[in-house]
């Protein structure tokens, strides 16, 4: 036995050499090793001199200042700081010396104004020659036959109106002779009535019948037109042709070349020369 510990404590052990290290870090024991460097290193950087540090002890060269006379100062003017305003760029109008634009601008109002003067007086002449153009005429035969026709057309669509609203059977009223003349008076007044209201309406507003517009013809110029009394001496010129029967005066008129009718009631016929 005691060969055996002696050849083993001479011999190399195998255990001699096991040495016990940590798994990872987390055991502490890399923890001291880091501690024991940077103490280390704090303690040998602690004696190098810093050049940034201040030293106290250390002795600075102290330099006084020097003061020098100040140099004479130029007058020099100080610039001008004014906001200065960028210019706009205007169009340049060209002026004329003389006054050649009013001069053409005057002798342009003085045409027009001539004009409108021609033409006014044109308008005048033209409105005098008309009234002396227009001259007295008698009664015409077929602008009487064609306002006697209208007056019929309408006289006959009254009558239609007439009977369609009153029911009446007008031939067998002719038929008997207590009514018939009755009928025929009525009959009668009715034509009168149209008749009346067709001459005094066309005449008084537009101072000629649709017959004698035809004919170029006309009762009275344009101051009998203008007047006050110009209707009622329709009327009466109406009532008068009415009351000889539409036939006598208008008959004497033509044989005598002038307008009866007219020359009595003040409202004589014209016409224009190419009528």
């Amino acid at each position: 036995m005691a060969g055996t510990n002696n050849i083993n404590s001479n011999g190399n052990d195998p255990f001699e050499e096991f040495e016990f290290r940590p798994i990872n870090e987390g055991l502490g024991f890399q923890k001291r090793q880091r501690s024991t460097s940077a103490a280390s290193t704090m303690g040998m950087g602690a004696n190098v001199d810093s050049g940034f540090e201040v030293n106290p002890t250390r002795n600075t060269p102290r330099s006084s200042p020097s003061f020098s006379a100040p140099l004479p100062r130029t007058s020099t003017p100080r610039p001008n700081t004014a906001p200065v305003t960028p210019k706009v760029p205007s169009f340049e109008i060209p002026t004329i010396e003389d006054d050649s634009i009013a001069k053409a601008q005057t002798a342009v109002n003085e045409i027009l104004k001539n004009l409108n003067q021609k033409r006014h007086l044109d308008f005048l002449n033209e409105t005098e020659k008309q009234k002396t153009l227009l001259k007295k005429s008698k009664p015409f035969f077929f602008a009487a036959t064609l306002d006697a026709m209208l007056i019929t057309a309408m006289f006959l669509l009254s009558m239609i109106a007439m009977l369609s609203i009153t029911k009446v059977d007008l031939l067998m009223n002719l038929g008997h002779a207590n009514t018939s003349m009755s009928v025929f008076a009525a009959t009668g007044g009715l034509f009168l009535s149209i008749m009346f209201i067709y001459m005094v309406t066309t005449r008084a507003f537009a101072g000629f019948t649709p017959g004698e517009w035809a004919f170029d013809q006309q009762v009275g110029d344009e101051s009998h037109q203008k007047g006050l009394s110009y209707i009622p001496r329709v009327v009466a010129r109406t009532l008068l042709v009415t009351a000889t029967g539409f036939i006598l005066l208008p008959v004497l008129s033509y044989l005598f070349n002038k307008d009866i009718a007219g020359q009595l009631t003040g409202t004589p016929m014209f016409r224009k020369p190419n009528g």
